[in-house]
Protein backbone atom coordinates (compact mmCIF):
# COMPACT_ATOMS: atom_id res chain seq x y z
CA UNK A 1 0.00 0.00 0.00
CA UNK A 2 1.22 3.42 -0.44
CA UNK A 3 2.36 3.27 3.32
CA UNK A 4 5.60 1.17 1.76
CA UNK A 5 6.37 4.15 -0.55
CA UNK A 6 10.27 4.40 -0.04
CA UNK A 7 11.21 8.25 0.16
CA UNK A 8 14.77 9.74 0.00
CA UNK A 9 17.23 11.94 -2.06
CA UNK A 10 18.91 15.04 -0.91
CA UNK A 11 19.00 18.52 -0.16
CA UNK A 12 20.46 20.79 -3.01
CA UNK A 13 22.57 24.13 -2.06
CA UNK A 14 20.57 27.12 -2.17
CA UNK A 15 17.29 25.72 -0.58
CA UNK A 16 16.05 28.47 2.01
CA UNK A 17 15.76 27.79 5.72
CA UNK A 18 12.47 28.01 7.55
CA UNK A 19 11.79 31.73 8.97
CA UNK A 20 12.96 32.34 12.08
CA UNK A 21 8.98 32.75 13.51
CA UNK A 22 8.49 29.02 13.30
CA UNK A 23 6.07 28.23 15.77
CA UNK A 24 3.60 31.38 14.03
CA UNK A 25 0.78 30.64 11.81
CA UNK A 26 1.59 31.11 8.17
CA UNK A 27 -0.28 33.74 6.16
CA UNK A 28 -3.71 34.22 4.72
CA UNK A 29 -2.32 32.24 1.82
CA UNK A 30 -1.68 29.41 3.23
CA UNK A 31 -3.28 29.96 6.75
CA UNK A 32 -6.98 28.55 7.50
CA UNK A 33 -7.52 25.45 9.26
CA UNK A 34 -4.00 23.85 10.33
CA UNK A 35 -5.29 23.19 13.61
CA UNK A 36 -5.18 18.89 14.04
CA UNK A 37 -8.71 17.35 13.80
CA UNK A 38 -10.99 16.63 16.87
CA UNK A 39 -8.88 13.39 18.50
CA UNK A 40 -10.60 9.98 19.83
CA UNK A 41 -11.03 9.95 23.26
CA UNK A 42 -9.01 6.43 23.06
CA UNK A 43 -7.32 4.50 20.38
CA UNK A 44 -8.86 1.63 18.34
CA UNK A 45 -7.85 -1.65 19.97
CA UNK A 46 -5.22 -3.26 17.91
CA UNK A 47 -6.51 -6.53 15.98
CA UNK A 48 -10.16 -5.27 16.93
CA UNK A 49 -12.66 -5.82 14.45
CA UNK A 50 -13.03 -2.23 14.54
CA UNK A 51 -9.75 -1.49 13.99
CA UNK A 52 -10.09 -3.95 10.77
CA UNK A 53 -12.91 -1.88 9.27
CA UNK A 54 -11.13 1.34 9.47
CA UNK A 55 -7.84 -0.18 7.73
CA UNK A 56 -10.23 -1.49 4.98
CA UNK A 57 -12.45 1.71 4.63
CA UNK A 58 -8.83 4.06 4.72
CA UNK A 59 -7.04 2.14 2.32
CA UNK A 60 -10.14 2.20 -0.18
CA UNK A 61 -9.79 5.88 0.08
CA UNK A 62 -6.32 5.93 -0.87
CA UNK A 63 -6.59 3.56 -3.78
CA UNK A 64 -9.41 6.06 -5.11
CA UNK A 65 -7.08 8.72 -4.80
CA UNK A 66 -4.31 6.67 -6.37
CA UNK A 67 -6.90 5.67 -9.02
CA UNK A 68 -7.72 9.12 -10.03
CA UNK A 69 -4.40 10.68 -10.30
CA UNK A 70 -3.37 7.78 -12.76
CA UNK A 71 -6.12 9.04 -15.32
CA UNK A 72 -4.98 13.02 -14.60
CA UNK A 73 -6.04 14.86 -17.31
CA UNK A 74 -8.60 13.11 -19.10
CA UNK A 75 -11.64 13.63 -19.21
CA UNK A 76 -14.86 11.27 -18.23
CA UNK A 77 -14.86 8.37 -20.87
CA UNK A 78 -11.81 9.24 -22.43
CA UNK A 79 -10.09 5.79 -21.13
CA UNK A 80 -13.54 3.95 -22.42
CA UNK A 81 -14.86 3.01 -19.17
CA UNK A 82 -15.97 6.58 -17.74
CA UNK A 83 -16.35 4.81 -14.08
CA UNK A 84 -13.62 7.62 -12.28
CA UNK A 85 -12.68 10.57 -12.76
CA UNK A 86 -9.21 11.53 -13.50
CA UNK A 87 -7.91 14.44 -11.53
CA UNK A 88 -7.49 17.81 -13.40
CA UNK A 89 -6.28 20.19 -11.02
CA UNK A 90 -3.78 19.75 -7.63
CA UNK A 91 -7.20 21.92 -6.07
CA UNK A 92 -9.18 18.40 -6.36
CA UNK A 93 -6.53 16.12 -5.35
CA UNK A 94 -6.42 18.63 -2.21
CA UNK A 95 -9.95 18.18 -1.34
CA UNK A 96 -9.69 14.52 -1.57
CA UNK A 97 -6.60 14.28 0.71
CA UNK A 98 -7.76 16.73 3.12
CA UNK A 99 -10.52 15.23 4.81
CA UNK A 100 -8.33 11.89 5.39
CA UNK A 101 -5.64 14.12 7.65
CA UNK A 102 -7.43 12.70 10.93
CA UNK A 103 -6.69 9.52 10.33
CA UNK A 104 -2.70 7.88 11.38
CA UNK A 105 -1.68 8.27 7.57
CA UNK A 106 -0.44 10.86 7.07
CA UNK A 107 3.68 9.66 6.12
CA UNK A 108 1.42 8.12 3.00
CA UNK A 109 -0.49 10.82 2.46
CA UNK A 110 2.25 13.18 2.62
CA UNK A 111 4.34 11.13 -0.20
CA UNK A 112 1.21 10.93 -2.21
CA UNK A 113 1.06 15.15 -1.95
CA UNK A 114 4.75 15.15 -3.15
CA UNK A 115 4.47 12.54 -5.73
CA UNK A 116 1.17 14.31 -7.70
CA UNK A 117 1.97 18.16 -6.79
CA UNK A 118 4.58 18.07 -10.40
CA UNK A 119 1.93 16.51 -12.64
CA UNK A 120 -0.28 20.00 -12.11
CA UNK A 121 0.29 23.71 -12.22
CA UNK A 122 0.51 25.44 -9.17
CA UNK A 123 -2.42 25.90 -6.61
CA UNK A 124 -0.80 27.96 -4.08
CA UNK A 125 -3.86 28.08 -1.80
CA UNK A 126 -5.10 24.36 -1.68
CA UNK A 127 -1.33 23.03 -1.97
CA UNK A 128 0.27 25.41 0.93
CA UNK A 129 -3.22 24.66 2.89
CA UNK A 130 -2.29 21.27 2.77
CA UNK A 131 1.33 21.05 3.39
CA UNK A 132 0.31 23.09 6.87
CA UNK A 133 -1.75 20.26 7.80
CA UNK A 134 0.15 17.82 7.15
CA UNK A 135 3.19 20.20 8.83
CA UNK A 136 1.15 20.53 12.12
CA UNK A 137 0.23 16.69 12.25
CA UNK A 138 4.26 15.56 11.80
CA UNK A 139 5.68 18.05 14.91
CA UNK A 140 2.31 17.30 17.17
CA UNK A 141 3.03 13.34 16.27
CA UNK A 142 7.14 14.03 17.20
CA UNK A 143 5.57 15.68 20.50
CA UNK A 144 3.29 12.74 20.99
CA UNK A 145 0.96 16.00 21.83
CA UNK A 146 -1.68 18.46 20.32
CA UNK A 147 0.71 21.54 19.51
CA UNK A 148 -1.96 23.79 19.44
CA UNK A 149 -3.67 22.50 22.70
CA UNK A 150 -0.61 21.24 23.99
CA UNK A 151 -3.16 17.87 24.86
CA UNK A 152 -1.49 14.33 24.59
CA UNK A 153 -2.43 12.74 21.57
CA UNK A 154 -4.88 9.79 21.66
CA UNK A 155 -2.61 6.34 21.64
CA UNK A 156 0.45 8.21 23.41
CA UNK A 157 -0.82 8.42 27.12
CA UNK A 158 1.29 4.98 27.53
CA UNK A 159 4.58 7.01 26.16
CA UNK A 160 4.62 6.10 22.57
CA UNK A 161 6.69 8.07 20.43
CA UNK A 162 7.12 7.74 16.71
CA UNK A 163 10.39 5.58 16.06
CA UNK A 164 14.05 6.76 14.69
CA UNK A 165 12.83 4.91 10.77
CA UNK A 166 9.42 6.74 11.23
CA UNK A 167 11.44 10.01 11.45
CA UNK A 168 14.14 9.02 8.94
CA UNK A 169 11.27 8.62 6.33
CA UNK A 170 9.70 11.79 7.78
CA UNK A 171 12.94 13.76 7.35
CA UNK A 172 13.31 12.60 3.54
CA UNK A 173 9.62 13.30 2.46
CA UNK A 174 9.70 16.65 4.02
CA UNK A 175 12.87 17.43 2.60
CA UNK A 176 11.95 16.40 -0.64
CA UNK A 177 8.67 18.28 -0.54
CA UNK A 178 10.21 21.30 0.02
CA UNK A 179 12.40 21.24 -2.55
CA UNK A 180 9.79 20.20 -5.02
CA UNK A 181 7.52 22.99 -3.85
CA UNK A 182 10.10 25.36 -4.75
CA UNK A 183 10.34 23.83 -8.37
CA UNK A 184 6.44 24.23 -8.88
CA UNK A 185 6.47 27.74 -8.37
CA UNK A 186 9.32 28.83 -9.95
CA UNK A 187 7.56 27.37 -13.13
CA UNK A 188 5.17 30.66 -13.52
CA UNK A 189 2.37 28.60 -13.96
CA UNK A 190 -0.61 28.80 -11.68
CA UNK A 191 -4.13 27.11 -11.39
CA UNK A 192 -6.93 29.34 -11.31
CA UNK A 193 -7.84 29.22 -7.32
CA UNK A 194 -10.94 31.35 -5.69
CA UNK A 195 -10.48 31.90 -1.64
CA UNK A 196 -14.27 30.52 -1.55
CA UNK A 197 -14.09 27.10 -2.53
CA UNK A 198 -17.31 26.20 -2.55
CA UNK A 199 -18.14 29.73 -4.73
CA UNK A 200 -20.17 28.65 -7.48
CA UNK A 201 -20.20 31.99 -9.42
CA UNK A 202 -17.44 30.45 -11.93
CA UNK A 203 -15.26 33.76 -11.71
CA UNK A 204 -11.78 32.48 -10.61
CA UNK A 205 -9.01 34.76 -10.88
CA UNK A 206 -5.33 32.85 -11.47
CA UNK A 207 -3.00 33.25 -7.96
CA UNK A 208 -1.08 36.68 -8.51
CA UNK A 209 2.46 36.14 -7.38
CA UNK A 210 3.36 39.91 -8.00
CA UNK A 211 0.72 40.64 -5.47
CA UNK A 212 1.30 38.24 -2.77
CA UNK A 213 4.00 39.40 -0.94
CA UNK A 214 3.56 36.50 1.61
CA UNK A 215 4.13 33.86 -0.77
CA UNK A 216 7.47 33.57 -1.06
CA UNK A 217 7.80 33.30 3.31
CA UNK A 218 4.97 30.61 2.94
CA UNK A 219 6.91 28.68 0.46
CA UNK A 220 10.09 29.02 2.92
CA UNK A 221 7.92 27.97 5.87
CA UNK A 222 6.40 24.50 4.47
CA UNK A 223 6.78 21.73 6.99
CA UNK A 224 8.68 24.48 9.37
CA UNK A 225 7.45 23.03 12.62
CA UNK A 226 8.65 19.46 11.40
CA UNK A 227 12.09 20.26 10.98
CA UNK A 228 12.66 22.18 14.07
CA UNK A 229 11.15 18.97 15.93
CA UNK A 230 13.35 16.32 14.08
CA UNK A 231 16.56 19.29 14.32
CA UNK A 232 15.85 18.42 18.08
CA UNK A 233 15.14 14.32 18.43
CA UNK A 234 17.80 13.60 15.99
CA UNK A 235 20.48 14.87 17.23
CA UNK A 236 21.24 17.75 14.32
CA UNK A 237 20.97 21.14 14.47
CA UNK A 238 17.29 23.36 15.43
CA UNK A 239 16.69 24.04 11.59
CA UNK A 240 15.15 27.65 11.24
CA UNK A 241 16.21 29.14 14.79
CA UNK A 242 19.56 31.08 15.69
CA UNK A 243 21.54 29.29 17.79
CA UNK A 244 22.50 31.37 20.41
Amino acid sequence: MSGDIEAGGFIPPGLPSPAPSSVSDLSSIAGGGSGLPTQRRHGLAPGSQKESLFISHVDQKISRINRRYAKKHTRPGDDGKGELKGYQSFKEVAKDVDPLLDIPYFLSLAVIVLTFMPSFAAAPRSMLRLLNKLDMAFASLIQGKDLDTGETLSGFESGRRVNATEKVRMKATVERTRITVIEIMNKDEFEPENEDEDSSTGNEDPFDVEDSTDVNMDVARVYDRTLVELGDTLGGPTIGIPEA
